[in-house]
């Protein structure tokens, strides 16, 4: 029996990490979804279930009040985000929070593959 493909939510203001982050994932078979706000990115989370959530925090929108939204109406949703940026000054105000994986920008293709594939096979 095959698996359905994994749904992951890339949300990123910078276009071209956009694309770059959405081309490495989908050449790795995962259905990709992307926003280029927080605000959208909420919306769309609402919707229907990802099974990784890769971000950035400095996001029109505000990725770290993004991030305390999750936190407050769907905590279990924190283990599935991954955090991209380059403001690890930011990241570090998340620590206590259960986030699968916080990835320094720029990033090696490598490291961001094998994080999203350890995010979407955790139960």
């Amino acid at each position: 029996m095959e698996t359905a493909a994994k749904k992951v939510l890339v949300v990123e203001d910078d276009e071209v990490v956009l694309i770059l982050i959405s081309h490495i994932l989908a050449r790795h078979s995962y259905v990709v979804h992307t926003t280029t706000d927080a605000l959208q990115a909420d919306e769309l989370l609402s919707r229907q279930p990802y099974d990784a959530v890769l971000m950035d925090l400095k996001l029109p929108g505000g990725g770290v009040d993004l991030i305390r939204k999750i936190e407050q109406n769907n905590p279990d949703l924190l283990r599935k985000i991954i955090v991209v940026t380059g403001a690890m000054d930011e990241a570090a105000k998340l620590a206590h929070l259960p986030l699968h994986a916080t990835i320094r920008k720029p990033f090696e293709v490598k490291s961001l593959v094998d994080t999203v594939h350890s995010c979407v096979h955790t139960t």
